[in-house]
């Protein structure tokens, strides 16, 4: 039997200059080149508390080019955009932060009824780095503990997770909600299911992001 080849999210995470906005030429140059270079399946948001930080996941699970043959060593920024650092420059105030995220289904995750991507769904993401004596391959058997207690939600949408360093044992999580305050309400009713959670990380982070899907 052929091995699952997990599905690949590039995560790019972006601190923008005043001003920027989902409507900003700076910005549709660098999707529109995203896109002229192979990644026709796109995601963005600006992360509901922190305006100037941009989320661009080119592509977004679980609609992958990736998935279709194309893998990011494939990828080339197209020459008639320009240098691709330079465009950057257009829009951030310094380089982005870049993670690939291999993520693979998971058995039991309920698929969302919508795409994570929609733009009427609010995204958590967080991105949690775990303590050297908490055992990954544990840690992600309890996630699944935490998929069954999501599924039960009606406001959740969907989940994607991914060990994206290992050696820096870094994991990623991102759940489709239909608002950042039924997602808060989720966490407040399974404060208990969440504490293991909560003691397995070293450090981590969360933002809810309004996620936008790139239209031609």
């Amino acid at each position: 039997m052929a091995q699952e080849t997990p599905e690949i999210v590039e995560v790019m995470v972006l601190d923008v200059n005043d001003g920027v906005s989902k409507d900003s030429p700076a910005f549709e140059t660098l999707r529109q080149g995203a896109v002229k270079g192979g990644l026709v399946h796109q995601s963005y948001g600006f992360a509901v508390k922190n305006p100037k930080k941009l989320y661009w996941l080119p592509p977004y699970v679980p609609s992958t080019h990736f998935d279709q043959g194309f893998q990011p060593k494939d990828f080339q920024w197209p020459a008639e955009y320009g240098e691709f650092s330079e465009a950057v420059k257009e829009l951030a105030t310094s380089e982005p932060e870049s993670h690939f995220c291999p993520s693979k289904s998971s058995p039991g995750v309920r698929r969302p009824r919508r795409s994570l991507r929609s733009l009427s769904l609010t995204g958590g993401q967080a991105t949690v780095t775990l303590k050297p004596d908490v055992d990954i391959d544990t840690f992600a058997v309890y996630q699944e503990t935490l998929t069954d207690a999501l599924n039960k939600e009606p406001a959740f949408r969907g989940v994607a997770r991914s060990l994206a360093d290992p050696e820096k044992r870094t994991v990623w999580v991102f759940v489709g909600w239909d608002s950042a305050e039924a997602h808060a309400s989720w966490a407040k009713a399974n404060a208990g299911l969440l504490e293991t959670f909560i003691q397995s990380m070293e450090s981590g982070g969360i933002a809810h992001v309004q996620f936008v899907e790139h239209v031609q």
